[in-house]
């Protein structure tokens, strides 16, 4: 029966949808008072309602055949996130209206995805990393496992997740491109007005994560971070593409807002009839590179059982010291 598995109840006075998802008690029985029960179970009072709506489907990956309610509680306007696929044909109304004092129950229209999720899992069997197999040297240990990664054309090898933090201990994180290694460190480029600019300037460390997931690897590093000198930078600029330096002039105010996509628009075409292609595009005086120096590199390769194995570089004194670190 299609009310059964699919169904949409909007509240109008206690302003609580409601949305058809999991099975709570596990019965073969589609039970109507139930939705009651519980409905007034979320309001907390008597509630009535005039409108019994019916989704036109939920996604076929869902696994319940006899689904009861799960609620969203919400105070004023609707959710734009929940569905939207709505038949106003059907109708519904009961005065049925149990007592139950203040106690709240709240759910999640995402519920049924919650439980998709909890099912998707991978038994990584793509290889191991020993001590003895690996270089005492984590530069050149990271060089191999990126050299692997281009030969398994891994997309983007060289991407990476940068997480700062500002001065009042907030993290944020984004992806950047690793574009220099050496013995010194990561390097990467970027706008020197940015969020995570300015971040690093307040607070001048910061972590790396590069996951290569056909590898079933990633690597972490932790260190301090710098600005590159203005020589590696302009050699870095020179060699992208002319569109990227173009792109670079345009977003002077990276993580600003701005009133559209026709403005950032309208500032490509100036800053293309300024430097046509073909000309030399200066580098922009807000744009550069930075260093992140390590004090920590840990290389991670996913194994059975998730016993994963984790090697762990720590510099020390002279050197780097590794240890085996617990799953």
């Amino acid at each position: 029966m299609e009310k059964e598995k699919d169904f949409t109840l909007r509240l109008r006075r206690s302003q609580i949808l409601l949305v058809g998802a999991v099975d709570l008690c596990g019965t073969n029985e589609f039970c109507p008072s139930r939705q009651v029960v519980a409905l007034d179970r979320v309001a907390g009072r008597s509630v009535h309602y005039d409108q019994f709506v019916v989704l036109q489907k939920l996604q076929e990956r869902c696994q319940f055949t006899h689904l009861h309610p799960v609620f969203i509680h919400r105070n004023d306007h609707r959710d734009p996130h929940l569905p939207q696929r709505y038949d106003p044909s059907h109708r519904f109304r009961s005065n049925y209206s149990p007592d139950f004092g203040s106690e709240r129950v709240y759910g999640n229209s995402m519920s049924e995805r919650k439980t998709i999720l909890a099912e998707l899992r991978e038994n990584y069997c793509k290889g191991g990393l020993a001590e003895e197999d690996a270089d005492p040297d984590p530069f050149l240990q990271f060089e191999k496992w990126l050299n692997e990664a281009v030969d398994a054309e891994v997309i983007e090898p060289n991407a990476m997740t940068l997480a700062t933090a500002d001065t009042d201990n907030q993290p944020s994180a984004r992806t950047v491109l690793l574009k220099g290694l050496d013995e010194s460190g990561f390097c990467f480029f970027t706008n020197y007005e940015s969020r995570k600019a300015r971040e690093l300037k307040a607070n001048p460390r910061a972590s790396l994560v590069i996951h290569w997931r056909e590898l079933e690897r990633q690597v972490i590093v932790g260190g301090t971070v710098s600005r590159t000198s203005e020589h590696e930078s302009r050699d870095y600029f020179r060699s992208r593409p002319y569109g990227a330096q173009i792109g670079a002039w345009v977003s002077e105010n990276q993580t600003s807002p701005i009133p559209n996509r026709a403005y950032l628009q309208e500032r490509e075409a100036e800053f293309q009839t300024r430097w046509p292609e073909g000309t030399e595009v200066p580098l922009p005086p807000f744009w550069g590179g930075y260093r992140v120096t390590p004090d920590s590199i840990e290389f991670w390769q996913g194994r059975p059982s998730r016993l994963h194995d984790r090697l762990s570089y720590t510099r020390k004194s002279g050197g780097w010291e590794m240890s085996r670190l617990s799953p």
